[in-house]
């Protein structure tokens, strides 16, 4: 019988994050920015190696359980993270010499950056997300030195300083925020980062707008021709630029996920503050009211209980008002909303339009793109860029193939293959699909549309139930 590679559970991953708030200190003074009841404290506040150490030793006993392969991810963020970089390099050092499966990302403004502290990282797998917002009447709109002058010059230099080969690899991604007012320069913003040599950018729509229709209908539209044009343009062998995903969406089937997804999901989350103490997520801190908030510290542990007390009535009210799971994550809004004195039912209703909307734009792409990946990292389909071994000479316009649970898809592949090499420029494949075969016959049409596209044959692809 032949296992369906692409099965899937749909899930979240038990992946584990620790964000380290390394500091309330950042050299910017960005109009959006999420963290500015930390920032604007008169005092600088900043962990030890020895808090953040005894913290990480914390983190890795946390919700484990026997024989599960848990992934744990640790991100420095802060105020700016490179403002404290020798508790950052040492313990990146430190993560580095532990057992287990662990990861290291971090957040940087990239105003320090510099090609022997990005050597660094790299020898130690570390990904780095840099916050540019794209081309300079986008970045510059929101994103200042303290004091008011822009900031587009000066990282844009420090960043030509590093190898390009660095910026183009996988631990490199760029983190573009956009507001209602700025989406409009995505598309040149886009071209900048492939001048750049970026080969990932996450898209995140700014957390804590309240988006009108009038400007979600804008941002709408840019985002389906941005689609349109450009990003589609990598399943048919052109250049699309820059990999584009959506934060906080990166799991194709969140639709799918119910309201204890969630819980699980946030659960599975902790933010260690500059006060030495373990927070749920890094909403629910400077309100005046962090005590309430805390779930333990790194000499006494994470209290779990204590963090679905926490969540509990973030969750009561995210379930009866708007329970989706998107790019702008209704808990952070909740808490955001009950630390300023908004409406949470009001703040959640637009979260959900603008999830929505989104989601029309964009969603299929992204569905489409982890597909894409799944798919090229399978041996039964490869690099989509192979030739058949034998193609018919004759012309076969159009092809019928039953797609099963237990259907060999390499077999399916050759026989996709053989038909779109034959004579003939336009060509109609018709694939039913039996019940549980949803996963193989998706890939095949996306197979088959993407050889196609680099074919340059025009071809319609048609799915049945069986």
């Amino acid at each position: 019988m032949i296992v369906n590679p692409l099965r899937a559970d749909h899930r979240p991953r038990e992946e584990f994050l620790l964000e380290v708030f390394l500091t309330n200190r950042c050299n910017l003074d960005c109009s959006y920015c999420s963290s500015r009841r930390m920032i604007d404290e008169p005092a600088r506040r900043a962990l030890s190696f020895g808090q953040v150490r005894r913290a990480v030793d914390v983190f890795a006993a946390y919700g484990r359980r026997k024989g599960a392969p848990q992934e744990r991810t640790v991100f420095f963020t802060g105020g700016e993270p490179f403002l404290e970089y020798d508790v950052l390099r040492r313990s990146v050092e430190y993560i580095d010499s532990l057992p287990g499966r662990f990861r290291v990302r971090i957040a940087t403004n990239a105003t320090m950056l510099d090609p022997e502290r990005v050597k660094f990282l790299a020898a130690h797998n570390v990904r780095i997300f840099v916050s540019l917002d794209g081309c300079r009447k986008a970045h510059d709109r929101h994103r200042v030195f303290r004091g008011g002058r822009a900031s587009f010059d000066h990282i844009d230099r420090a960043l030509r300083r590093l190898p390009r080969a660095v910026r183009s690899g996988p631990n490199f991604c760029v983190s573009a925020t956009f507001t209602s007012e700025t989406a409009k320069w995505l598309p040149e913003s886009l071209d900048y980062f492939r001048d750049l040599g970026i080969s990932v950018v996450e898209i995140c729509p700014e957390a804590y707008e309240v988006w009108k229709p009038a400007g979600i209908a804008r941002a709408s539209a840019v985002l389906a021709r941005v689609a349109r044009e450009r990003l589609c343009r990598r399943f048919d062998g052109g250049d699309g630029g820059p990999q584009f995903v959506f934060s906080n969406s990166s799991a194709p089937d969140n639709a799918k996920w119910s309201l204890a997804d969630y819980r699980d999901t946030l659960l599975h989350s902790v933010s260690l503050m500059y006060d030495g103490f373990f927070y749920p997520c890094e909403a629910v801190f400077g309100g005046g009211t962090d005590a309430a908030y805390r779930i333990g510290d790194a000499e006494r542990g994470i209290d779990r209980r204590r963090a679905e007390k926490v969540y509990a009535a973030a969750l009561a009210r995210i379930g009866r008002c708007a329970p989706s799971v998107g790019t702008l994550l209704t808990a952070g809004r909740y808490y955001y909303a009950v630390n300023a004195g908004l409406d949470p039912a009001e703040y959640f209703d637009n979260a959900r339009r603008v999830n929505e909307a989104f989601d029309s734009a964009l969603g299929g792409y992204l569905r489409a793109q982890v597909l894409h990946d799944r798919v090229t990292a399978l041996p039964a389909f490869g690099d989509f860029a192979h030739a058949p071994r034998l193609a018919s000479r004759r012309e076969l316009p159009a092809l019928r193939l039953e797609a099963a649970p237990g259907s060999d898809p390499a077999r399916l592949r050759a026989c996709v293959d053989h038909f779109l090499y034959s004579p003939g420029g336009r060509k109609a494949l018709t694939i039913r699909r039996a019940a549980g075969a949803e996963e193989v016959s998706s890939a095949l049409a996306l197979y088959a549309l993407s050889k196609a596209g680099r074919l340059r044959k025009e071809l319609s692809v048609r799915t049945e139930a069986a």
